[in-house]
């Protein structure tokens, strides 16, 4: 398996000229926190996407055995941040975890455990999952992105608060912004994600809409602790 972690964010929300991934915990990046989740999950081969201020966040992870990936446009959006590694997985015939550089809480353990479920489903339904999502189980999800599922526990797309229907906001399984991809599936279904009316942005979540449409199977696996999907 390979790892993409999202680091290109300007971080407006902390009204700060730093990249977001670079504010401190402890003394240590946000970035750093979630590099060593990483590698504590197994995980070896590890691209870093970077944009704004990237040569800082390339400078706080020196020494580390990591590739970065540049995104060109920094309003591009998430599903552009993730396109911008693909010569590192487009060809792969296998597993990408893809997480956002600014998820510190999120433990080695819950993404050996994302890995170990992916097995044990495939082995269950002798069939290939296209994705896996981690969520959390919030009793007051408001503001997060809420995960919808058919009847069957296959995810049919995640729709964000501003954007869900009243049933859609009931539903208290929310998006914990970590995902495992099959790479070839992944590479097929970003081409076909549109910009956002609104924004113009390319949204990785977008994504297992078009997952669904295609057939392609997409599963959740719950954190014990909804803290670590909390950003």
């Amino acid at each position: 398996m390979k790892a993409v972690i999202l680091s290109a964010g300007l971080g407006t929300r902390f009204k700060s000229e730093k990249p977001k991934v670079l504010h401190t915990i402890l003394g240590k990046p946000m970035l750093w926190y979630v590099l060593q989740a990483v590698k504590g999950s197994g995980i070896q081969e590890i691209g870093v996407v970077i944009g704004y201020m990237g040569e800082q966040v390339e400078k706080a992870l020196e020494g580390e055995q990591v590739m970065f990936y540049h995104q060109k446009n920094p309003k591009g959006g998430t599903a552009d941040a993730l396109l911008s590694s693909a010569d590192m997985w487009r060809s792969y015939d296998g597993y990408v975890l893809v997480i956002n550089g600014d998820a510190p809480l999120v433990k080695a353990q819950t993404l050996r455990n994302m890995q170990r479920f992916l097995q044990m489903v495939e082995e269950y339904e002798k069939e290939k999952l296209s994705g896996v999502i981690l969520t959390g189980f919030l009793p007051d999800p408001t503001g997060y992105g809420r995960v919808i599922k058919d009847s069957n526990g296959n995810v049919i797309k995640v729709v964000e608060e501003k954007e869900a229907s009243f049933e859609e906001k009931k539903v208290n399984e929310v998006n914990g912004g970590v995902y495992i991809f099959y790479a070839p599936h992944l590479i097929e279904c970003l081409f076909h994600i549109k910009p956002n009316e609104k924004t113009g942005e390319l949204y990785l979540t977008d994504v297992f809409r078009i997952m669904y449409e295609k057939g392609y199977k997409v599963r959740t696996f719950m954190a014990e602790d909804a803290v670590e999907v909390m950003g």
